[in-house]
């Protein structure tokens, strides 16, 4: 888990980032909005520090945010 993870790698580990965007996106299939969107606010402001602004995990972490916000604003419907 990502505890461990942080515990084996290191807080800054590009493989946190992975664990992060992971979590988040699993939390948006799980319909958990706010965890996704707290999970991919880690994983974003992690990889900018250890891969840069540009680097596209960073942008991958921009998109599981992005993607959780706009799934929160739908219906079921939708």
């Amino acid at each position: 888990g990502l505890a461990l993870e942080r515990e084996v790698y290191g807080e800054k580990h590009a493989r946190v980032v992975d664990v992060l965007i992971w979590l988040s996106k699993l939390s948006s299939r799980a319909e958990d909005f706010p965890t996704a969107k707290d999970y991919g606010t880690q994983a974003v402001t992690l990889s900018k520090t250890a891969n840069g602004d540009t680097h596209w995990k960073t942008a991958d972490a921009r998109l599981a945010v992005r993607d959780a916000d706009l799934l929160a604003g739908l219906t079921k419907q939708q």
